[in-house]
């Protein structure tokens, strides 16, 4: 996430011819013919599919759709998947909620991303669903709402959807909002703010999950949580293995926490060396048991000291984490 809560960004779309510009004549859907300038099997393909979608069929008006989105005609796009939307198709849906979150085909319209997202998520789309968890934890168009937006996440997160895994690493890890049962009113309520408050262990069983999937951000979170002791038990052996794994994709973080370890004295490296061959933690595998090493088994969770290089949690991380993503 670090450019915004992981979030869905447009689709790509395969098969379909890209043209360049657009003039001639107009169709009965009053759309431009293409200039074709590589032969005429791209005009064809162009009148295939508009033939197609004057019939009607919801996957025929998201296919013309999908030919003006891939040939930058963005108006084009709202048009036809508005068009499919409009018959329930879920993808359309979807596609023509990012078109007016991003402003692409026009201004932005909050409310109208809200409502075709809203719509795409109750049809049960993980895409859609993780969307609207971001949407009530920025407060795009609605007022911000830490429980709706965790029971968003969570509903995406069942169908093991990756982004929402991650956002709810940063959700239950992030305090900033300052919940308080105080604010709830029934027992329900009090229940649920007390379910989606912050906890560190909580973050650290999702950031996990997206690790495990092979999300480098991810690895290096289950990575810190180990290095730090918060919401794992202090592990050396294991921060490092999935420090390393995020580093092996280029994460930035992981590549700069290794290398501050490496340029440490000969002798505080010789020293940690010691402890490691004395501990049996010279090799091993990356896991989310979340369990200490020998020498920190003793402290609790609750009590492990920070790391100030590796703490990052709150507030950098939440602004880094609410920043657009999308893509």
């Amino acid at each position: 996430m670090l450019n915004r809560w992981g979030s869905v960004s447009a689709l790509t779309f395969a098969g379909f011819l890209v043209i360049s510009g657009a003039e001639g004549n107009t169709s009965a859907f009053s759309e431009p013919l293409p200039r074709v300038e590589q032969g005429d099997d791209q005009l064809t393909e162009f009148t295939r599919l508009r033939e197609a979608a004057e019939t009607g069929d919801p996957q025929a008006l998201f296919n013309f759709g999908a030919y003006f989105y891939q040939n930058q005609n963005y108006l084009g796009a709202r048009k036809w998947w508005d068009k499919a939307a409009s018959l329930g198709m879920v993808r359309a849906q979807l596609q023509l909620a990012m078109l007016y979150r991003d402003g692409d085909g026009g201004p932005e319209d909050s409310a109208e991303a809200v409502r075709w997202f809203k719509k795409a998520a109750e049809q049960g789309d993980a895409d859609a669903q993780n969307e609207m968890g971001v949407i009530y934890w920025r407060g795009e168009g609605v007022d911000k709402d830490r429980v709706k937006a965790g029971t968003w996440f969570e509903r995406a997160a069942a169908s093991n959807n990756i982004n929402a895994e991650i956002n709810l690493g940063w959700f239950y890890q992030d305090n900033s909002e300052g919940i308080s049962a105080a604010a709830a009113g029934s027992f329900e309520e009090v229940a649920l703010l007390d379910h989606y408050a912050p906890s560190p262990e909580k973050a650290f069983k999702w950031f996990c999950k997206a690790a495990t999937q092979g999300n480098s951000r991810a690895q290096f979170k289950v990575g810190e949580a180990y290095s730090n002791g918060y919401g794992a038990g202090m592990n050396k052996l294991q921060a490092r293995l999935w420090l390393e794994k995020a580093a092996q994709q280029q994460d930035e973080e992981a590549i700069a926490w290794l290398k501050r370890a490496e340029d440490k004295a000969w002798y505080t490296r010789l020293e940690n060396w010691g402890h490691a061959v004395l501990d049996g933690e010279l090799s091993g595998v990356a896991d989310c048991s979340g369990v200490a090493d020998r020498r920190h088994a003793r402290r609790g969770v609750e009590d492990a000291s920070f790391e100030a290089q590796a703490v990052e949690a709150s507030a950098e991380n939440t602004m880094q984490a609410v920043a657009p993503m999308s893509q």
